[in-house]
């Protein structure tokens, strides 16, 4: 029995320290690695229902009013970008489930912004009814940021979406303590001059927040298998990836900023070049 045990907890102990060797070696390359000289923007908000009957009145407040307090703030790990975030009136965590993450990714070269308007449902069952992303669904933020919705819902297309498998690393160990599910991807087109195409997934981590450290590796490896799905499905040419990690959707607690991490690259012909 303490074999095993011995056995067992070197295990945990060796599969931690390649996590977080691997964290290192990710992170230290994105930041040597020249980073994209584009700005990203982005607009984030929640859709909640409620788990039980009884609380159902709670829920219909919630969508009467959603965003009701959204704020704007600069964000700092966005140079030149700006973050918005909207709540809804707070619930008990424990009845709560998120239902999708919206909003609007943006991208300028200081002359020109292009604007992809984004859904991600976590829940892969929920995602034939997911709600379109219309400039009107968005208007808690315009006056916020008047330049980021400056557009008509002619001036992009949401091409399409699908489900991908619960992704895995190749080494059971790590996959159990990730708790990945199937990633929610759909192709955003920016129809205006210059036009763009952006790959847009999310995927959901059971695990806890604590995955947010991980994000770096998560997220560029996530964003290459991607784009080596769109490559072998329709061989079209993407000029952005947007990879979201969501925490627990089940039992959210805070706003955007506590649910979700993102990074968005821009694809070059050396490889993904991050947007900050």
């Amino acid at each position: 029995m303490k074999a095993r045990i011995a056995v067992a907890f070197a295990a945990s102990v060796g599969c931690l320290a390649l996590m977080a060797g691997a964290t290192y070696a990710v992170t230290v390359l994105e930041w040597v690695m020249p980073a994209s000289n584009l700005q990203l923007g982005y607009a984030a908000a929640l859709d909640y229902t409620v788990k039980t009957a009884e609380l159902s009145g709670l829920d219909a407040q919630a969508r009467q009013i959603p965003g009701a307090d959204a704020t704007a703030a600069a964000d700092p790990e966005n140079s030149g970008g700006i973050a918005l975030r909207g709540n809804v009136p707070e619930q008990p965590t424990a009845t709560r489930k998120i239902t999708s993450i919206y909003g609007l990714f943006t991208v300028s070269d200081g002359t020109s912004i292009q604007r992809f308007p984004y859904s991600i449902v976590p829940d892969m069952f929920d995602r034939d009814q997911r709600e379109p992303v219309t400039r009107e669904r968005l208007k808690r933020f315009h006056s916020r940021a008047p330049a980021y919705f400056d557009y008509t819902d002619a001036d992009w297309k949401l091409e399409s979406c699908k489900s991908f498998l619960t992704p895995s690393t190749g080494i059971a160990a790590v996959d159990v303590r990730l708790r990945l599910s199937s990633s929610d991807v759909c192709i955003v087109r920016w129809l205006k001059e210059p036009q763009a195409t952006m790959l847009i997934g999310g995927v959901v981590s059971d695990g806890g927040r604590w995955l947010r450290h991980f994000i770096t590796p998560v997220c560029r490896l996530m964003s290459i298998g991607w784009l080596e799905e769109f490559a072998t499905e329709s061989g079209g040419k993407v000029d952005y990836v947007a990879c979201a990690l969501i925490y627990d959707p089940e039992r959210p607690t805070g706003g955007p900023r506590d649910v979700m991490d993102r990074r968005v690259y821009q694809v070059t012909d050396k490889g993904l070049a991050v947007i900050r």
